[in-house]
């Protein structure tokens, strides 16, 4: 059995931990109907984005790390417990609060980069 893990066969229990790129990258997400709905108001959404911004100011001020940010201390964002259903989609049964509140923070980034470099473009 492997360091982390509990069980065996098809029902084995793996403790890894995973970037932000990995957790997202090529998988697709479920949230089961037995989950509660998502509930997370602006105070619990604030707090996440305070940790982060404190942790990523914490570091960003550092030479070294802006040259090489793969260097920089990780950041624990709590435990995501899921389900592989497939080789590519997963079922999250805990951390989705956080979790959903993070790709709604990817997807608002991702359209202000999209709408910033379109802007570049039109002006440069």
């Amino acid at each position: 059995m492997a360091e982390g893990s509990v069980g065996t066969g098809v029902d084995e229990i793996k403790s890894q931990g995973f970037s932000l790129k990995e957790l997202f990258r090529d998988v697709s997400y479920q949230v089961d109907y037995y989950q509660r709905d998502y509930t997370w108001a602006e105070e619990e959404v604030r707090t996440l984005l305070r940790d982060l911004c404190t942790s990523f100011a914490y570091w960003s001020n550092d030479p070294a790390l802006i040259r090489r940010p793969g260097n920089a201390p990780q950041y624990f964002l709590g435990p995501f417990v899921y389900y592989e259903q497939s080789k590519n989609r997963r079922c999250l049964v805990d951390g989705q609060q956080r979790f959903v509140t993070l790709h709604l923070l990817f997807l608002q980034l991702r359209a202000r980069v999209r709408d910033h470099g379109a802007r570049s473009v039109s002006t440069g």
